[in-house]
């Protein structure tokens, strides 16, 4: 009985003194492990240079696009500001001609030819140029431009029709750039908007797939941390799962050492 006795004894110390120690060591274990979680997550959030290269370029490439965009719609608006001004130089131009008649040229004629020859200079003086990279037009601009001077010296003469034929050629040659200049300036305005809607385009590409690379990588890194979680969880969950396992093991073998005595108020409490 004495044997059993301190057997039973020894062993609930050791069950007693058990616990302590595993929780102290499992604390310990158990920091260790969340700095190696901490470790690996750090890991994982510095993956996937090869997106973020991706991700970088794209961003580059779209903070050019929206760069450029303001500059081409600058340039389009300036361009239909043009083509007003060119419609009304063409309807000045005309009247200059018209101003001479179609028979001999007298006084009055010529100081119409020069009133409307100052208003038609000053038209031309309201057309701007505007130039960009990306976009010919055939330096038409710059071409009536290059007139004003011309403008400015011609004067007609009283006389025949004949008299002022260079003058009437050069007028008419002027319209006629007026013309050129019109339609070149409205195909300008198209090709400009045109680029615009493919920079629109681009850069609408562009960060949508900013937006899926960033998305996809986000979704992927968070399933790896969440599995990483999951695993060191796992394991600190079967380290405890052990000690309970054992600990439980060691309390029925130190209660099985334990002397068996009757009931309480049973008759056999007389002989023990």
């Amino acid at each position: 009985m004495a044997d059993i006795s301190i057997g039973s004894t020894l062993a609930s110390l050791a069950v007693a003194r058990a616990r302590p120690s595993f929780e102290l060591t499992f604390n310990q274990l158990q920091n260790t492990i969340i700095r190696r979680l901490n470790s690996e997550i750090e890991k994982v959030n510095n993956t996937g240079a090869a997106q973020e290269n991706r991700v970088e370029r794209l961003q580059s490439d779209a903070l050019k696009l929206v760069d450029a965009l303001p500059i081409l719609q600058e340039f389009r608006i300036g361009n239909l500001n043009n083509s007003g001004q060119l419609d009304a130089l063409f309807d000045e131009t005309a009247t200059l001609i018209s101003s001479l008649g179609s028979d001999d040229i007298d006084a009055s004629e010529v100081a119409a030819f020069n009133a409307q020859r100052d208003i038609v200079v000053e038209r031309l003086n309201n057309v701007y140029l505007f130039v960009h990279p990306d976009v010919v037009n055939g330096n038409v601009i710059e071409g009536l431009k290059d007139q004003i001077e011309t403008l400015e010296g011609l004067t007609p003469v009283v006389g025949t029709q004949a008299d002022n034929q260079a003058l009437i050629d050069t007028v008419n040659s002027f319209q006629t750039q007026v013309s050129t200049g019109q339609t070149t300036t409205i195909l300008t305005i198209s090709t400009t908007l045109d680029l615009e809607q493919k920079i629109q385009s681009e850069l609408a590409v562009a960060q949508s797939e900013i937006l899926e690379l960033g998305t996809v990588e986000a979704a992927r890194k968070e399933l790896e941390i969440q599995n990483i979680q999951a695993e060191f969880a796992n394991l600190l969950q079967a380290i405890s799962l052990s000690f309970e396992t054992n600990n439980a093991f060691a309390e029925s073998v130190a209660n099985s050492l334990q002397p068996k005595l009757p009931a309480p108020g049973s008759v056999l409490n007389l002989f023990v």
